[in-house]
């Protein structure tokens, strides 16, 4: 027995959820990509401005070529020039992390407003 339409109606939420996981995906991307590039600390710019997004099929790759993106990102130790030498302790600024993390709710929110059957 087969039911008439399953086959288009099958189809039909095929494309509607794959074009939406597909904006889903490009609206968090660009939501944490803003926020990192917002929240990243400011001395030259050089690190805000190597800040890069790509997307794939299924994924979206925020990163940053500077060699140092991830010490200001972590954090790190620095030894004092000054008599005495010692230890300091820089703190990270979690800007990448934090955006992520952010972005996660955002994520949550949107697909909870997701409607599939009688959606837009």
């Amino acid at each position: 027995m087969k039911l008439k339409g399953i086959d288009q109606l099958i189809n039909k939420l095929e494309v509607d959820i794959d074009s939406k996981s597909d904006n889903l995906l490009k609206k968090t991307g660009a939501y944490v990509f803003k926020d990192v590039k917002l929240n990243t600390p400011v001395d030259t710019g050089r690190l805000k401005r190597s800040w890069k997004m790509d997307k794939d099929l299924n994924k979206v790759t925020i990163s940053n070529n500077t060699s140092y993106a991830r010490h200001v990102e972590f954090g790190h130790r620095t030894r004092s020039s000054a008599q005495g030498g010692g230890v300091k302790v820089v703190t990270g600024k979690h800007m990448l992390r934090n955006s992520v993390e952010r972005g996660k709710v955002l994520l949550a929110k949107e697909m909870a407003d997701i409607k599939i059957f009688g959606g837009d």
